[in-house]
């Protein structure tokens, strides 16, 4: 499988996780592409990757052909859900919890879970209580 991942930014506790499952998934001779929207797309917030996010990722799906593309948080799932998805099929979104209850951003992060449905992970059994359509995510669960 080609894989795309796009996650917030460089040196976080989430960075750590993605790592993790980057290694997992290269174990299974996947072909895994990793960026950071803040430091290697250099779009640090929601507003600024609003278009931007859209187009990378659909034009690296156009030269990669990806098989899945997974985001992690709901501000980089967002922009390819909204104001139309793209890459419907094959998008799904980790919600990883770094801000306690959904922090300042609780009700976009509601509205992205819900566009998502049942193609949301989520790292937290909290998650799951909030989220009831997300799929709880274990160690080798990537589908």
């Amino acid at each position: 499988m080609k894989i795309l991942i796009v996650y917030r930014k460089k040196g976080d506790e989430v960075e750590k996780f993605v790592n993790v499952i980057k290694k997992q998934l290269i174990k299974r001779s996947d072909k895994v592409s990793v960026f950071s929207r803040e430091d290697d797309l250099n779009m640090p917030d929601l507003s600024s990757s609003m278009g931007g996010l859209k187009d990378f990722v659909r034009k690296k799906d156009e030269e990669e052909k990806y098989d899945r593309i997974y985001t992690f948080d709901w501000s980089i799932a967002f922009p390819l859900l909204f104001p139309t998805k793209i890459l419907k099929e094959k998008h799904f979104c980790f919600f990883y919890d770094v801000e306690p209850n959904g922090g300042k951003s609780k009700v976009l992060q509601k509205i992205t879970a819900g566009m998502l449905g049942n193609h949301l992970f989520v790292r937290t059994g909290e998650l799951k209580k909030r989220f009831s359509k997300a799929k709880l995510f274990e160690d080798k669960t990537f589908d």
